[in-house]
């Protein structure tokens, strides 16, 4: 029976944990490629493009358990994976063109940046609402119960 056995993750869960650290790793790739290419890239840009990269690696941290759903996982995969990258090497690809480019960079930039901040602040909110039931459970068990004879 290992639902009984401490310590013992189920495969489901060392499949999620495995994933949380790819994307991990991935973001650190993400860094290394932006200050790469600090100098090619507008300041403000590269401050947004390492705002991104803070946000999400913060809905990855650990937790007792880990809470991100799969699509919260699917999603900051997505962004670490396709669309951050795609947004820097687009750039520098046309930034001959020079302030619109620099413009268009930003506002993705900014709309990665909404996007993972949403992604955080949904994950702040289960975390929250957590506590909340835990604080309601504690609060039930060893408060003093109308029923209690003793």
């Amino acid at each position: 029976m290992s639902w009984i056995r401490r310590g013992a993750a189920p495969a489901g869960a060392q499949q999620h944990t495995d994933q949380v650290d790819d994307a991990g790793a991935k973001l650190a790739g993400l860094r290394r490629l932006v200050n790469r290419n600090a100098g090619l890239l507008p300041v403000r840009s590269v401050v947004a493009a390492h705002e991104v990269i803070d946000a999400l690696a913060a809905a990855l941290e650990p937790t007792e358990e880990r809470d991100l759903d799969v699509r919260g996982l699917v999603g900051i995969e997505r962004v670490v994976d396709d669309y951050l990258p795609t947004t820097i090497q687009n750039f520098l690809a046309l930034r001959a063109n020079g302030a619109a480019a620099a413009e268009a960079l930003q506002e993705q930039l900014d709309l990665l940046l909404d996007a993972a901040d949403g992604q955080l602040a949904v994950l702040r909110e289960r975390r929250q609402d957590a506590m909340g039931v835990h604080q309601s459970f504690l609060r039930t068990k060893f408060s003093q119960s109308d029923l209690d004879i003793s």
